[in-house]
C-alpha cells in the first residue's frame, strides 16, 4: 500500500468536502419601512396627478446597494392599522402591504365611513445590482378579496437606477382629492 498516494487522496477529499472558501456570501435581507398618513407622503398641490393613478416608484442606489421601493396611492380605509412587510423567497422580494381594522378598548375592531390614499415604502438593503424580482402583495384583513392579493408582479433593472410602474390607471377623485 503506497501511503503517500492515500495521504494526497485523503488531502484532496478533505478540500473537497470543505468547499471553495471563495463562494460569495449572501447577507441577510434588510429593510426599513414608512408609512404615510391619509394623503400621502407629498402633499397634493405638489403632484397633481396623484388621484390620477396607484404608482409603484423605484430608486436604486450603487454606492450603498439599496434599493427604495413605494406604493403611491393606494386607496383604503381612512381607520386602519396599517404595516409593510418584506420576505426573500428564493430569488423573489415579495413585498405585503397590511391593512387590518382598529382594535377598540372593548377587544372588537372598527372601520370608518371614509376612503384615504395612503402611500407605502420600503428600503431593501444589500440588494444586488441587476435584476431582481418583485412581487407586491396586499392584506386587507377584513376583505376576502384582499387577503394576500397579488398587486404586481414582474421585474426591476437595477442598473436602470429608477422607474415607475402603474398599478391602476383608475382615476379616485372622488376619494382622494380635499
Amino acid at each position: 500500500m503506497d501511503f503517500k498516494a492515500v495521504a494526497v487522496l485523503l488531502v484532496a477529499l478533505s478540500t473537497a468536502s470543505c468547499g471553495d472558501s471563495s463562494e460569495t456570501k449572501v447577507e441577510p435581507l434588510s429593510y426599513d419601512a414608512a408609512l404615510s398618513d391619509c394623503g400621502g407622503f407629498e402633499t397634493k398641490t405638489q403632484r397633481s396627478d396623484y388621484c390620477a393613478a396607484e404608482i409603484a416608484k423605484w430608486e436604486y442606489d450603487h454606492a450603498s446597494k439599496t434599493l427604495v421601493f413605494s406604493d403611491n396611492r393606494i386607496m383604503l380605509n381612512c381607520c386602519g392599522e396599517h404595516d409593510i412587510t418584506v420576505r426573500q423567497d428564493g430569488d423573489v422580494y415579495a413585498i405585503t402591504e397590511h391593512d387590518a381594522p382598529e382594535q377598540t378598548e372593548d377587544g372588537g375592531q372598527t372601520r370608518c365611513k371614509c376612503t384615504c390614499p395612503f402611500d407605502y415604502q420600503v428600503e431593501l438593503k444589500n440588494m444586488p445590482s441587476d435584476i431582481v424580482e418583485i412581487r407586491l402583495l396586499r392584506n386587507i384583513t377584513d376583505d376576502d378579496q384582499w387577503t394576500n392579493a397579488l398587486v404586481w408582479e414582474g421585474t426591476l433593472d437595477l442598473t436602470e437606477e429608477s422607474g415607475e410602474i402603474v398599478i391602476d390607471d383608475t382615476p379616485v377623485a372622488f376619494a382622494c382629492e380635499d
